[in-house]
């Protein structure tokens, strides 16, 4: 493996391809969304965390990439909703 992908375990690579899965999904359904843009993000952010070895500190950027994708969906639905 290269790249981003060669340098997580594999429940990091999971959530990264989830991340960029759920990115895709969100893009489709609203195309105001930058979804290159986003996508950008999610892989600098990534990038800037991958010489992390600490299962505490993983564990919690795990978490914060899981709240900022269950935020994100949150937000669009209540757009949906018009709330």
């Amino acid at each position: 493996m290269s790249g981003i992908q060669g340098s997580f375990n594999p429940s990091v690579k999971r959530l990264f391809k989830d991340c960029l899965r759920m990115v895709k999904h969100v893009g489709h359904e609203h195309k105001r969304m930058d979804q290159q843009q986003v996508i950008l993000m999610v892989r600098q952010q990534f990038m800037l965390n991958a010489h992390v070895t600490n299962p505490e500190k993983l564990s919690t950027l795990k978490g914060n990439a899981m709240s900022a994708l269950t935020n994100y969906v949150m937000h669009i639905a209540k757009s949906k909703a018009g709330i």
